[in-house]
């Protein structure tokens, strides 16, 4: 398909899907995780956080003066169903989940959930889905850690702990290991 048909197509697509939500069932990870049945990271609290069969890893978001602050992460589902992300809140402004390579009139769509299919990962990463807050209540330096609670339809809200990179950065910085 060339570029030119793609966007629309994906538009379509998403629009198609938006009133139902996303579903992600993506195995395609760049690296593994293994079980964390032994704490091995003196940074282990910082970067992971589990609810029922859930794990959210490797929490980030970029150094900005201003908004928005776009949050990503890795969601693993080792679950029998599907586990719906319904919000995101957090003390520095308005959440929501957002779609983006996929644009409505120049701007990102957002999305009423998401759903991470049974034994299954996915990824909320740049230009793809992340969470977003158009108007952040303060700066965030590198180093610094924000708190966003995710709340799951039937299984509940789990605490996460985001770390700030770099403004330029493109991953969270200890992407690529094992856990």
């Amino acid at each position: 398909m060339s570029a030119p048909l793609i966007r629309p197509a994906l538009l379509s697509l998403l629009l198609v899907a938006a009133p139902f939500g996303v579903r992600a069932d993506s195995h395609e990870h760049e690296h593994e995780h293994d079980d964390h049945s032994e704490d091995t990271h003196n940074h282990e609290a910082a970067h992971l956080a589990e609810l029922d069969a859930l794990r959210i890893l490797h929490a980030w978001s970029r150094a900005t003066s201003r908004g928005p602050v776009r949050i990503f992460m890795e969601i693993q589902n080792r679950g029998d169903a599907g586990a719906t992300l319904t919000s995101a809140t957090t003390d520095l402004g308005d959440a929501v989940i957002v779609g983006a390579p996929v644009h409505a009139g120049g701007d990102p769509l957002e999305l009423p959930e998401l759903v991470i299919e049974a034994d299954s990962d996915f990824d909320l990463a740049p230009q793809t889905v992340y969470i977003e807050i158009a108007e952040p209540a303060r700066a965030l330096q590198q180093g610094d850690v924000a708190e966003v609670e995710l709340t799951f339809a039937d299984l509940g809200t789990v605490d996460v702990d985001v770390e700030v990179e770099s403004a330029d950065a493109t991953q969270h910085s200890h992407a690529g290991h094992n856990h």
